[in-house]
């Protein structure tokens, strides 16, 4: 008899999962169909992700087309982001063709890879596969930020694959998980390329250690990965002037006062904005609960039990959350951006480790959350689909006319803040009429402009000082005077 309760159990699981499932995948395929030819990206970070990949793709360099301050970053002249996103989607666009819908494409792509690796593995029952399949999607991060341009599923999809290779390297004998722990050492350091903040996630291996020859190895391992992670943001990035840049110049003056003053407001200022901001909306409160929340859950765990995969999760979330607090801004999404990850790595563990009852509730709340989100995603595709092609052709021709008044290489410095939703950035031609690349400079931080060989102005505005080459209904160039 119980074996027969336990067989219907199973039976019923499997059902009510192919349910939910069901209404997720009918719920996204809604908003999909939603998504328009006229789709664009409307954010300024966004701008810097596809203009660079498309420049990319035309001009066959990493030179970023649009910088901050001109230079872009010491190695490649990369834009803030790195030179990361524009080589991974650039490869993507040469190899299958480019279009203003790659990107929404790629995280829908992206994130079939680490479900089929989940849906392969064979220590997992099917009723717990579908489980983790409906975690990843019903998490309201995803449906958020996979029909935007950001860049955000990257993240998601790394940390799904480091999860992938944690479960396996604590279910393999320790003699066969070695190369389980290559790869995940291997993916942080590639993905610390995109983000230096992975590099930190190599803690996770310090309890791996079986004797201390071993804990040395990884510690070094470790450390240089916080080396790298610091080489990566001087290197890689365009220079920002931001919370941890302000840490670095009080480092360089002495000023080791001021830096522990500073350390402990912006520690309690994080601490007020992650629990009581909510950006005028529920959701955005409940994901950062969310995400603090399942690091407290395996932290008390690694705390009660002392095994060694807990304290491998618990060390991961706390140390990515003591950087957040400390080191970072935890206000206006970033830090749902920089934490939502740890969620998803912890997807797993979190179904694999939990009680039938307990997994419905989980999954139940997620689908709540997510219903909750759609109206914020509908918004979000609604935004970009609002374009008007036949404008936007149209100020593109009179845009395309830069191309042909100035040389290959030129610089030009934008001389007002392009705001969100605004076709300006889009209709920049990215390289000449001799097919050659433009650099383009947009001021969203105060930085020092060294030198620019042209300024793009609205309308109407007049320089003096410089010599004016177009002057129509959408813009102003002008020629700086030498």
């Amino acid at each position: 008899m119980a074996f027969k309760l336990r067989t219907y159990r199973k039976y019923i699981e499997i059902l009510f999962a192919v349910i939910l499932l069901y209404g997720i995948l009918f719920n996204y395929s809604k908003l999909i169909l939603s998504v328009s030819e006229n789709y664009h990206p409307v954010w300024s970070d966004e701008f810097f992700y596809f203009a660079n990949t498309d420049s990319f793709i035309q001009n066959n360099t990493l030179k970023a087309a649009l910088t901050l301050g001109g230079e872009g970053s010491i190695l490649f002249g990369a834009d803030p982001h790195g030179f990361g996103y524009p080589l991974l989607h650039g490869v993507i666009g040469k190899i299958f063709g480019w279009s203003n819908l790659n990107m929404i494409y790629f995280n829908f792509l992206i994130i079939c890879i680490p479900i089929i690796l989940i849906y392969r593995m064979k220590t997992i029952s099917i009723s717990q596969k579908m489980w983790i399949v409906i975690s990843i999607l019903s998490f309201p991060f995803f449906s958020l930020y996979a029909f935007t341009y950001m860049q955000e599923i990257i993240h998601v999809f790394t940390a799904l694959l480091l999860s992938f290779l944690m479960y396996n390297i604590y279910q393999k004998d320790k003699e066969d998980n070695g190369i389980y722990v290559l790869l995940y050492i291997l993916l942080i350091f590639i993905a610390g390329i995109f983000r230096s903040l992975w590099l930190f996630w190599l803690v996770g291996i310090l309890p791996l250690a079986e004797d201390k020859k071993q804990f040395v190895r990884y510690i070094a391992i470790f450390a240089f990965g916080i080396f790298f992670s610091f080489l990566v943001n001087h290197y890689v990035y365009e220079p920002v002037p931001n919370y941890f840049s302000s840490l670095i110049d009080f480092l360089k003056k002495g000023e080791f006062g001021e830096l522990f003053s500073s350390l402990v407001s912006n520690f309690w200022n994080n601490l007020r904005l992650y629990f009581f901001d909510d950006q005028g909306s529920v959701i955005y409160l409940l994901i950062k609960y969310v995400n603090l929340g399942v690091v407290i859950y395996f932290t008390s765990i690694a705390i009660k039990t002392k095994n060694e995969i807990s304290i491998s999760l618990a060390s991961i979330g706390v140390l990515n959350f003591l950087l957040l607090f400390f080191l970072y801004d935890a206000f206006s999404w970033r830090e749902i951006r920089t934490m939502s990850p740890l969620f998803y790595f912890y997807i797993i563990f979190i179904v694999t480790n939990s009680k039938s009852i307990i997994q419905y509730l989980q999954v139940i709340i997620l689908c709540l959350l997510f219903l909750s989100s759609m109206e914020m995603s509908r918004e979000r595709i609604a935004e970009r689909n609002e374009i008007d092609v036949n404008k936007f052709i149209e100020s593109k021709e009179a845009f395309f006319e830069i191309a042909e008044k100035i040389p290959g290489n030129s610089k030009v410095l934008i001389s007002y803040l392009p705001e969100d939703h605004s076709l300006d950035v889009l209709n920049l031609p990215l390289s000449t009429n001799t097919n050659l690349p433009i650099h383009y400079i947009i001021q969203y931080y105060d930085l020092y402009i060294p030198s620019y060989h042209y300024v793009l102005s609205k309308p109407g505005v007049n320089y003096e000082q410089y010599r004016k080459v177009i002057d129509n209904q959408y813009y102003t160039l002008f020629k700086v005077r030498k």
